[in-house]
């Protein structure tokens, strides 16, 4: 090989790892990423644990369901359906665009009765979209602690 072969083959490389770098971060930019957050919030009328799921990325989400994973391995699952007990805002589908969230308040008393009645405590807290995807974190939580 001469040096002009040695040269196109630099150039050559040099632009499949540019490009292959600027591909694999622009699909990273589009992913959808929903962080999910628990803890403890008041509302009127209302004391209770505060659900979030919050859309971190630029692509829009529909939030369809939401869950408590429970220590007996069952889930407790909210939809449109079940959810008039709960302060949801907005209510199921949520819509989520970039940088909006979606808040659940569900009360202290609703969910100390589930989770008697299920004789086991919240390990997780999941979110589902319309297209079947699952977001979660980690919260563990007793009935006894309510």
């Amino acid at each position: 090989m001469n040096t002009n072969d040695w040269i196109s083959l630099v150039i050559a490389v040099y632009g499949a790892i540019v490009a292959t770098v600027l591909g694999i971060a622009k699909l990273a930019e589009n992913r959808v990423l929903i962080k999910v957050e628990a803890g403890f919030g008041v509302a009127p009328g209302i004391d209770g644990v505060l659900l979030t799921a919050a859309n971190m990325g630029r692509r829009q989400v529909t939030l369809q369901s939401m869950a408590l994973r429970l220590s007996n391995g069952k889930m407790l699952v909210f939809r449109p359906a079940n959810t008039d007990s709960m302060l949801v805002r907005p209510s199921f589908p949520c819509q989520l665009k970039e940088n909006e969230a979606c808040n659940i308040l569900i009360s202290r008393d609703q969910l100390r009765e589930e989770l008697r009645k299920e004789d086991a405590g919240v390990v997780a807290v999941q979110f589902g979209d319309a297209v079947g995807h699952r977001f979660q974190t980690k919260f563990h939580l007793t009935a006894s602690e309510l």
